[in-house]
């Protein structure tokens, strides 16, 4: 009787089923953020993408934001949309935890 095949290069066929379906989970989790993001006003979606990203158009070479210029991003905003600095930030995370909330039912099958 010959000895068993221990051939490690080809790897596990189970493997790329696993990274299929963990593909498909990140997918559906995206659309699902995506989804939950347009549910939100207008206003709030570009307060929840400004505030947390600081949206600013940069290439990938650029350094990160600093604090400061974060800071100015967000005063503009508050001033942009004519509101105080904390309702930008209350707004803000308001729309992040119903994202979050939203994100995860859909998800799991509860919405869309």
């Amino acid at each position: 009787m010959g000895k068993p095949n221990h051939d490690n290069t080809r790897g596990n066929p189970l493997d790329s089923i696993f990274r299929e379906e963990e593909d498909r989970e990140k997918r559906r989790k995206l659309d699902c953020m995506e989804y939950c993001k347009n549910k939100l006003k207008p206003r709030d979606r570009v307060v929840l993408d400004k505030y947390f990203t600081g949206i600013i158009i940069r290439s990938p070479e650029d350094e990160p934001l600093t604090d400061a210029e974060i800071k100015d991003v967000r005063k503009s905003l508050a001033e942009e949309l004519g509101v105080a600095p904390e309702t930008i930030r209350t707004i803000a995370h308001r729309s992040k935890e119903f994202v979050s909330r939203c994100t995860n039912d859909c998800s799991e099958g509860g919405e869309k």
